[in-house]
């Protein structure tokens, strides 16, 4: 039976990133239950690999939810500029665009993963794949790693599984069961950044419009930004950042027009209609132009209908309460949430192992001592753009440095 100092069970971003930091000279082995390493990294901001943003790190913490603060620290320690160096280091230059998401300058997420799997190798790992984990057990003074019908020694153990969403590429949940018999608990699981589904959709005819800022409220988060509609859900980075509190039967509230006052809106409207002559649906848009608020005319048009109103309607014709009524929705439009996209279309999962399961620096589990913890593994997941790769960088580097300690006192 083979003997390793170190074995990583997955080769997503955190695993990978955790060999890359070990220093060279162990005998160290990953196992992938997939034949090839890395998918999701491929997949990464459509296969660009959005790997952090140049921010400061500071402004990251609100960014992971409830989780945000609880790993604060790890974040400062291994920060997105240390990550943006390290990865120059490696030969992958990189770009800052000007919404600050920071890609390898070739736009190919294949790019880092080479770069990590080539470091990783260089420090002593050997990489299996089609190795699906269904036992750990602790004997002795090492722990048993069964994989099928083979099985690995090691004193020291990575868990780097990721969560359940794209499954296809090895987050698939195998390792829970083995979870379970170490008696290492889970917090509830559910998709996360993922499209959000509302009863009556209205805007199946409009697939492919975007909006580059509304306001969306569910229950009492918020969130400002980007949305996009689909045939079928409501999706873009603000929905996708919120659908880790979405709940069917639970409100969502949009706000379409975040500039401008609805005094100013009024009067706007009501000044061009006293013109005479044109109709509510362009009368509505200018008004909503000249405040700031422009809206797309295909989308005022569903939205008028919505309210009952023909859209070819003369303005005049309109009552001030219609008008009212249609600009009060504009800012404060309900839905009800019917559900959210399922663990395929989920960049992200929300849930896993507590964060107080682990101990930080490192995330060593606290029950059993030469176990770790990593990455989206942990009941840990971070808003679209960039932060989940920072926090698959920070706690397997926080990770690979806690065993390089601890293997240089041996």
């Amino acid at each position: 039976m083979d003997r390793y100092d170190v074995i990583i069970v997955g080769a997503g971003p955190a695993g990978l990133f955790a060999a890359a930091a070990i220093d060279p000279g162990i005998r160290g082995l990953i196992l992938c239950n997939r034949l090839r390493p890395g998918l999701k990294l491929l997949m990464a901001g459509s296969g660009q690999c959005n790997l952090t943003r140049g921010s400061d790190i500071r402004d990251f913490i609100p960014h992971y939810g409830p989780a945000g603060k609880s790993i604060r620290k790890t974040l400062y320690t291994w920060s997105n500029q240390r990550l943006m160096a390290y990865m120059e280091e490696l030969g992958v230059p990189l770009m800052v665009r000007e919404d600050q998401k920071v890609f390898p300058c070739s736009l190919k997420g294949r790019d880092v993963l080479k770069a990590l799997i080539r470091e990783a190798e260089s420090n002593g790992f050997r990489l299996e794949g089609e190795r699906t984990v269904t036992g750990i057990t602790r004997e002795q003074d090492h722990f048993l790693v069964t994989a099928g019908n083979r099985s690995y020694k090691s004193n020291r153990v990575i868990l780097a599984t990721g969560g359940l969403s794209y499954p296809t590429t090895g987050s698939d949940g195998s390792i829970h069961p083995v979870l379970r018999q170490l008696e290492i608990p889970l917090t509830k699981m559910k998709p996360a950044l993922t499209p959000i589904y509302v009863e009556g959709y209205p805007y199946g005819d409009l697939s492919g419009l975007s909006f580059p800022e509304v306001q969306i409220q569910i229950e009492d988060q918020e969130e400002t930004g980007p949305l996009l509609l689909t045939h079928q859900c409501f999706s873009g980075p603000a929905i996708l950042n919120l659908s880790r509190y979405a709940a069917p039967g639970w409100k969502l509230q949009i706000n379409w027009i975040t500039g401008g006052s609805e005094a100013a809106l009024q009067t706007g409207f009501f000044d061009r209609a006293a013109r005479g002559g044109r109709e509510v649906l362009t009368d509505l848009q200018d008004s909503l132009t000249e405040s700031g608020c422009s809206l797309p005319r295909r989308f005022l048009q569903v939205f008028l209908k919505r309210e009952g109103i023909d859209p070819s309607t003369k303005s005049g014709q309109c009552s001030k309460k219609q008008i009212q009524r249609l600009l009060q929705r504009l800012r404060r439009d309900d839905y009800v949430i019917s559900g959210t996209g399922g663990y395929q279309t989920a960049m992200a999962t929300r849930g896993g192992v507590p964060l107080n399961q682990v101990r930080q620096p490192g995330f060593e589990s606290i029950i059993w001592p030469g176990l770790y913890i990593i990455g989206e593994a942990l009941d840990v997941d971070g808003d679209t753009g960039g932060y989940n790769l920072q926090f698959a960088y920070a706690s397997g580097s926080s990770c690979g440095d806690h065993i390089n300690k601890a293997l240089s006192s041996d």
